[in-house]
């Protein structure tokens, strides 16, 4: 039973560390894996399934020592490019269905959280440019009306009372 257990707490442990890599150029080897997902983490295992003619089938896996390690990899190399083809990165279904990702944040790069500020910030200036130039363009219309109300052309001479 403890044996079991064990085996239950490490596959479930694996299934968190381990991510499937597809997209992969004819060239992309495990040496070529290795070093792309080195920087988020100590690699234990890479694995690369070949056809029958020993060629392998454009996608991968690849098991990190820790899971937030993982996390860090599918977050950084999710929708990147290696040998000129984007990656889908993610957990592996083949060891477990389960995420602790955040569904939103699954396509987020690390450093995207200070894009997403910067862009609202473009989005309010613009804005607030419109407003401005709206604000404007009522003065000029008003300043128009009232032109447009008052009399035009020469003003009649005036009667002198004798």
């Amino acid at each position: 039973v403890f044996k079991e257990n064990l085996f239950l707490i490490m596959s479930k442990e694996q299934s968190k560390s381990t991510i499937y890599v597809g997209g992969l150029a004819s060239k992309v080897n495990s040496e070529t894996l290795h070093a792309a997902f080195l920087p988020f983490g100590e690699i234990i295992h890479i694995s690369i399934p070949t056809d029958q003619n020993k060629e392998h089938r454009g996608y991968g896996f690849i098991e990190f020592e820790d899971s937030f390690d993982a996390e860090h990899a599918i977050d950084n190399m999710d929708g990147s490019e290696l040998f000129g083809r984007v990656l889908r990165v993610n957990l592996s279904r083949q060891h477990g269905q389960s995420s602790s990702i955040d569904n939103k944040d699954k396509y987020r790069s690390v450093w995207s959280t200070d894009t997403d500020k910067y862009v609202q910030l473009l989005n309010k200036d613009e804005l607030d440019k419109k407003m401005k130039s709206q604000k404007d363009a009522q003065r000029i219309l008003e300043k128009a009306r009232e032109l447009a109300i008052r009399p035009s052309g020469p003003l009649a001479p005036k009667q002198n009372d004798k």
